[in-house]
């Protein structure tokens, strides 16, 4: 019988995994594409307060802080220590010491209300076990009129796998009909 983690458990388990990997998270490939990207898009102004969530090693606010500059605010906020000593270790390197970063939890946001211009969160809220207390965490200490961006896989990220799996699947002289494939987030599926 399957028994579903509660929130605490999962979130400690997806701790422990990122605690794991900090140290080569940075290897992965994508991870940095997607923080530039969601760079790339976001309009930044000197003076600006941004929130990182799910800061991880910090790729987002080691790009975003240079546009902001040390008369705004950056904050990088991760549930991950080791990730966070990665996160350091990066904005040092980049002399970006004035950074802050802070161990939390994105579904608990420890910000007053309408603290932040700006809210990102790069390659990470599909991993978080509750995404709509974190989404309604973002909105919360977003001011009015504030920008929030996040990136996520598109539907064709595992594609080469899916693919992989068919052929191998096909050799063993399976057959297979199309797979539909679905979103997520479709209340029909």
């Amino acid at each position: 019988m399957f028994d579903p983690a509660s929130p605490e458990t999962a979130k400690a388990r997806s701790r422990a995994n990122f605690d794991t990997i900090a140290s080569q998270y940075d290897g992965l490939r994508f991870v940095h594409r997607c923080a530039e990207r969601l760079a790339e898009l976001t309009p930044f102004t000197p003076g600006m307060r941004v929130l990182d969530l799910a800061t991880g090693t910090a790729l987002v606010a080691a790009l975003v802080a240079p546009n902001v500059g040390s008369s705004g605010r950056v904050v990088g906020v991760d549930f991950s220590p080791e990730m966070l000593v990665q996160a350091r270790a990066r904005l040092d390197s980049f002399h970006l010491g004035w950074v802050e970063l802070l161990e939390a939890d994105a579904a608990q946001l420890p910000f007053p209300d309408s603290s932040f211009e700006c809210v990102l969160c790069a390659s990470s809220l599909m991993f978080m076990p509750d995404m709509s207390a974190v989404l309604r965490e973002a909105r919360r200490v977003l001011v009015p009129g504030g920008r929030m961006g996040f990136t996520g896989f598109g539907m064709g990220f595992l594609e080469p796998l899916h693919t992989l799996w068919l052929e191998r699947l096909g050799r063993q002289g399976v057959p297979l009909p199309p797979l539909p494939v679905r979103r997520l987030a479709d209340p029909a599926v």
